[in-house]
């Protein structure tokens, strides 16, 4: 999935998978109180925030969006 200097960053993507799984919970929950009953095209945009130096990412933020019918 992620690759650095030929290898897989096993950190970077647990929280990768938590943040889109965090995003989508929060895009259903969104919808539901909206009272949609479909959420369609559902697309995950992905920017790393701060200073990617040695010490590794400073933060991610994974944005969802969709189209919602009521």
């Amino acid at each position: 999935m992620t690759e650095l200097s030929g290898g897989r960053v096993t950190v970077y993507e647990t929280l990768l998978d938590r943040a889109r799984r965090e995003s989508l919970l929060r895009l259903k929950e969104e919808a539901i109180a909206w009272g949609a009953t479909q959420v369609l095209n559902v697309r995950y945009e992905t920017a790393t925030i701060g200073n990617s130096s040695k010490q590794g990412v400073a933060s991610l933020e994974v944005i969802v969006y969709g189209t919602a019918i009521r």
